[in-house]
């Protein structure tokens, strides 16, 4: 008998060689209560930096090393490689604070960077776009893994990078800090493809290079007139 594995979910991962140096620069930074400021999520206590960091000198080196990775996953899936890092944030997860399901919008690939932590925090949980298979379960045999899960948590890894297509659904359980013993620190990227695409015979797509744009913020949302 043969399996065929029809619709595979990549998920690529790299180990970060320059982690140990990286990390002790970029903790003194995010170790700043400042850098959170207004951007806590009030029901959750999850803490965001600004979304920019891939424009800071501490974190320029972990970009561009994130950014040949990206263009290496994107090439393994048949792509051309180019592409921008749009945005590069990180999250703070104290006692009991999670990140929920969610997915990366307005966005072709993302990155999730374990960056401070123990092996005892959570990872990432993925859920599977497959699952519906799972809706309806027979019984099961005795010791056999069920070829289908609904969802897969990958281990919390220093210095382990995981990327992915941005609709992969996927969320970080609430961190135990009695348990795990660390605050939990994880950075995050969004990247676009640039240039124009060869699979479109009207060359509509042509995705432009915002490495220099200025990036949106509340601030630019002008409030209504009376």
């Amino acid at each position: 008998m043969e399996i065929l594995n029809l619709f595979p979910i990549p998920v690529f991962k790299f180990k970060y060689s320059e982690h140990a140096t990286f990390k002790s620069k970029a903790m003194e930074y995010l170790n700043v209560d400042s850098v959170y400021a207004n951007n806590t999520r009030e029901y959750s206590g999850l803490e965001f930096t600004s979304p920019e960091l891939h424009r800071h000198p501490i974190f320029s080196e972990f970009a561009k090393w994130a950014h040949d990775n990206t263009a290496t996953s994107m090439e393994t899936l048949g792509f051309y490689g180019n592409h921008q890092i749009t945005s590069l944030w990180a999250t703070r997860h104290r006692d009991q604070v999670g990140h929920h399901p969610h997915q990366h919008s307005n966005s072709f690939m993302a990155g999730v960077y374990y960056l401070n932590g123990t092996e005892k925090n959570s990872g990432t949980t993925f859920y599977n776009v497959h699952d519906l298979w799972e809706r309806i379960v027979p019984a099961t045999l005795p010791n056999k893994r069920l070829p289908v899960n609904s969802s897969t948590t990958l281990p919390f890894d220093e210095g382990t990078l995981l990327i992915f297509p941005s609709w992969l659904k996927h969320r970080v359980a609430p961190n135990q800090l009695g348990s795990s013993g660390s605050v939990r620190h994880v950075l995050a990227f969004n990247s676009m493809p640039v240039g124009m695409t060869n699979t479109d015979e009207f060359d509509r797509y042509n995705y432009q290079d915002i490495s220099t744009a200025e990036m949106i913020t509340t601030s630019h949302h002008k409030q209504p007139t009376n």
